[in-house]
């Protein structure tokens, strides 16, 4: 009896057995399906990450290279400019020098111009237009080879010089334009000038004047000369010590006639560098700041030297 209800029993067992093991069974297939699908993906990628790591580890040395080679140019390219910019420099230097050059010429130029329209064609009366006469032959005869002149001595003659002015006044021993003595070159002694500097315009003592002057003085010989005082002057006006109108009156002269206009004004300093630059040396100043009635005026002296002093 126990026989067929165990067998059914059994039979049940088996069916609920087999019906919870083949689907757990199956679901524990699917996994591993699943499982190996994504390790089969994981091999697959790790294979590519592998591929890509060999071919930039073949790449880098050349990645390496460029960026080396890249610095390389950078220093290259910062050298040239380096140099383009020193040689720029150079250019806009030397520029620079030509056009100050290029100034410097063209001033010359016009100076030049304008000493020659001015001067050389003579629109003042020329020197030739006063015919030279020695008035006192006896005087000129007793100095022998010690000749003094006085030139432009107007109204105030020294006894010890040849007086020397474009008008017979009294005590005038030679008529004669200053810029034309009647004198051969090395021939006076000393050239004394007081008040005369002043009535012509700088150029044309630096260019005719002056140089015809020193040419005339013996090895030796001196050549003097008493302006007004310019730095004095100005010094006096701004302290109050000089009157504006007697400033003015020394500056542009009195301006009377022809040769009463004053085209100049000098100080130490200038008057200095105008006689040097006429081949005068050892200039010296024998008084600054004489009071000489509404002016106040500067003597100076200087040498000319043809040969060193023994």
């Amino acid at each position: 009896m126990a026989r067929p209800l165990m067998g059914r029993f059994y039979a049940r067992t088996d069916n609920a057995i087999e019906a919870r093991v083949v689907p757990l069974s199956a679901g524990i297939e699917a996994r591993q399906g699943a499982t190996d699908v994504r390790l089969d993906t994981a091999e697959a990628e790790l294979l590519a990450l592998r591929t890509d790591i060999e071919a930039f580890s073949r790449y880098l040395p050349t990645v390496i290279n460029t960026i080396a080679s890249q610095n390389a140019t950078g220093r290259e390219h910062e050298r040239r400019m380096a140099a383009l910019t020193e040689r720029i420099d150079r250019i806009q230097e030397a520029t620079g020098r030509m056009d100050s050059d290029l100034t410097a010429r063209l001033e010359f130029i016009r100076r030049e111009m304008m000493f020659e329209q001015r001067y050389e064609r003579e629109t003042r009366p020329a020197a030739e237009s006063v015919e030279p006469s020695v008035v006192n032959q006896a005087k000129l005869d007793a100095m022998g080879d010690r000749i003094r002149l006085n030139v432009g001595a107007g109204h105030v003659a020294k006894e010890d010089y040849l007086n020397v002015d474009t008008r017979e006044l009294p005590g005038i021993d030679i008529v004669a334009d200053v810029r034309g003595l009647p004198f051969e070159p090395e021939e006076l002694d000393e050239i004394y000038s007081a008040h005369v500097l002043e009535h012509f315009p700088v150029e044309e003592l630096r260019r005719k004047i002056l140089p015809t002057w020193v040419s005339l003085l013996r090895d030796g010989g001196t050549f003097v000369a008493v302006v007004p005082d310019v730095t004095t002057m100005v010094n006096e006006t701004a302290a109050g010590t000089m009157p504006m109108g007697d400033f003015l009156r020394v500056i542009y002269g009195d301006q009377e006639y022809e040769g009463d206009f004053h085209f100049a004004g000098y100080t130490q300093e200038s008057l200095t560098e105008l006689l040097e630059g006429a081949g005068l040396s050892e200039v010296v100043i024998r008084e600054a700041g004489r009071r000489n009635g509404a002016c106040f005026e500067m003597e100076i002296e200087a040498t000319r030297r043809l040969h060193s002093p023994d």
